[in-house]
């Protein structure tokens, strides 16, 4: 039984911004209420770059890294139009540069980069020094190539003992049976 018990935490910070409003500064729609006459619009580079990056997310989740490449240019060039779809293309931008912004201030406030960089470079040198350790103690990779050569060994002999045995003999006698070697080793 649990003595004690703690609050959950909050589901996000309220000093950090869930999405940033849809402003004049990331693109100039001249009427936003006209979306249907797929003319050209003045869209920022940011958003048309974070539009791309959300349709190329979504293709390669959806069809693989083809459909991913279709999907981040055909993003990246709706975002400049104006109609629905454009809408939605640039309003998946602004997620995403919203969630790049929200990943900058966590970054910032926990240092997650640095904590995972650390967290790899130990895993990784505990991962070589155990692997070291295993090879000395078992000789491991001796081994391996003991039996790797064997099999190999034992496959040529094999398919040489196949093409003797089929391959008719030189005087073409087909009933003078198998080679000596093969009726050594059934006696």
């Amino acid at each position: 039984m649990l003595k004690h018990r703690t609050q959950p935490s909050e589901p996000f910070e309220p000093d950090i911004p869930v999405a940033i409003p849809a402003s004049e500064e990331h693109y100039n729609m001249e009427e936003p209420n006209e979306l249907l006459d797929n003319s050209k619009i003045n869209v920022s580079g940011k958003v048309i770059g974070a539009a791309a990056v959300a349709g190329g997310v979504a293709g390669l989740v959806v069809a693989g890294p083809v459909l991913g490449i279709v999907g981040a240019v055909g993003t990246g060039v709706l975002a400049t139009e104006n109609s629905i779809a454009g809408s939605v293309a640039r309003a998946s931008g602004d997620v995403v540069l919203s969630a790049k912004d929200r990943a900058k201030k966590i970054n910032e406030k926990h240092h997650v980069v640095d904590k995972t960089k650390k967290a790899t470079k130990k895993a990784t040198s505990t991962f070589v020094s155990k692997a070291k350790e295993l090879e000395k103690k078992h000789h491991i990779g001796k081994k391996t190539n003991k039996v790797l050569k064997q099999g190999l060994e034992t496959g040529l002999k094999l398919s040489l003992a196949v093409v003797t045995f089929s391959s008719p003999p030189p005087d073409n006698d087909w009933y003078a049976g198998p080679p000596a070697a093969l009726n050594k080793r059934r006696k």
